[in-house]
């Protein structure tokens, strides 16, 4: 049998554009469609968050971000319900995670 590297063979001879293309193809084809959460999950959501900001729990957020799930661990600074965001400091930083990419949150513990 073959061994046929697909298209990285055929690189040298193609224009940047159409790598670059290629590439975002790719990319294009693992992104996953954003989940769609019921009422019931959002309120689990919503009494996990108060008590995890409440009692200075760390939790660990699962949000949804162009077309990927990643998780960030860490204690919740600031909830701001006007702008819909909460604002995680992790070890490394702080970021602000709106409210409708979040997919799944956990309390982790103290």
């Amino acid at each position: 049998m073959l061994k046929d590297r697909g298209t990285i063979k055929w690189t040298s001879l193609m224009l940047p554009e159409h790598v670059k293309e290629l590439k975002q193809m790719w990319q294009d084809e693992t992104k996953k469609p954003r989940p769609i959460l019921d009422q019931q999950e959002l309120e689990e959501f919503n009494e996990r968050l108060l008590e995890a900001f409440e009692h200075g729990k760390r939790i660990e957020v699962t949000r949804y971000q162009n077309g990927r799930e990643n998780s960030l661990s860490g204690k919740i600074e600031k909830i701001d319900a006007v702008c819909q965001i909460i604002v995680l400091k992790t070890y490394e930083q702080v970021h602000s995670i709106p409210f409708r990419d979040i997919t799944n949150l956990e309390i982790t513990g103290d």
